[in-house]
């Protein structure tokens, strides 16, 4: 029988996670498997406290550990880090997944070594109609179950190969833990060292969408903190490769948003919106490739954020 681990870390959500393990106790396997549920606080304020408490009611048998560094990495490094698998899952704590999520990630795994499920976002019903219509609040992925690449990379509805989180490959990076990005470092990391990345339609979970991320200047701001992560990671490529990615990026953008023209007359702006996301992502990027400039998720001084112990395997 072989073991999958579905690592959940969460920070400041608890009704959050609450609301996911009553969902997982539902999860069967698939054949010749077994599920274990790791859960990972990544709040200090918490340590100390019976938080686990209505965690463990709601899925009895669930582990639990705190990391009080305040970056998702180290939390999923550390979720990792509590014992060996042969498969490790990742779902976020404010997903939900359907019946039958675990297993269709982990029947795929029979041929690849990354299987990636659709998200779709659900929003407070006062989000205005025509953002939610822009599709910016989900991540459905291809409308096919074959290979993809890394930029289709998360960790939310992820099944990984436990080889790929072998001592010395560095797993999560804490450096991208504060920015965002850390799930998507690593993938592309492993994508480029040969492994297989599949999509699995049947894997979907809903996320639900926090009301302050339900506007326009959220979801503009969430799109350029991405693209300059994307930017950052690019900084050891060659001058023309970075412009030549950052040019494709704004005009593919520019391109979406003009085609949504006729539409924003009619008093639709969602595929305008949807053009300038992307091409916010490349203007992003474009500010990434500054070697002095580090976006940070959380407000800091400057711009800068705390230092970071570097990861050595485990975590």
């Amino acid at each position: 029988m072989k073991t999958a681990a579905i690592c959940i870390a969460t920070y400041q959500r608890p009704e959050g996670v609450i609301r996911l393990l009553e969902a997982l106790v539902h999860q069967a396997p698939a054949d010749g498997w077994e599920i274990e549920v790791r859960v990972v606080n990544n709040d200090a304020g918490a340590i100390g406290t019976d938080w686990a408490e209505p965690m463990a009611r709601a899925y009895p048998g669930a582990r639990f550990e705190e990391d009080p560094r305040r970056n998702i990495a180290h939390a999923r490094n550390t979720a990792i880090a509590m014992g060996p698998a042969d498969a490790f899952l990742f779902i976020d704590d404010d997903e939900v997944p359907v019946t039958g999520w675990a297993a269709a990630l982990l029947e795929r795994l029979d041929d690849a070594d990354a299987v990636f499920g659709p998200v779709m976002g659900r929003v407070p019903g006062e989000t205005a109609g025509w953002l939610v219509r822009a599709g910016v609040f989900d991540k459905p992925g291809p409308d096919h179950d074959r290979d993809i690449d890394w930029r289709l990379s998360r960790t939310s509805s992820t099944a990984v190969r436990s080889e790929w989180f072998g001592p010395g490959n560095g797993w999560f990076d804490p450096e991208y833990g504060t920015s965002g990005g850390s799930d998507v470092e690593f993938f592309r990391r492993i994508y480029r060292d040969g492994a297989r990345f599949v999509h699995e339609r049947r894997a979907l979970v809903y996320e639900d969408v926090e009301a302050d991320r339900c506007n326009w200047r959220a979801v503009a701001r969430r799109r350029y903190r991405a693209g300059a992560v994307l930017g950052r990671m690019d900084r050891a490529g060659s001058k023309l490769t970075r412009t030549f990615r950052l040019a494709k990026r704004v005009l593919a953008g520019a391109a979406v948003a003009v085609g949504g023209v006729p539409a924003f007359a009619s008093g639709d702006p969602g595929q305008m919106f949807q053009g300038l996301c992307r091409a916010i992502v490349g203007i992003g990027a474009w500010r990434g490739h500054n070697t002095s400039y580090r976006v940070t998720r959380y407000p800091a001084k400057n711009n800068r954020i705390a230092e970071v112990t570097p990861c050595v395997s485990p975590c």
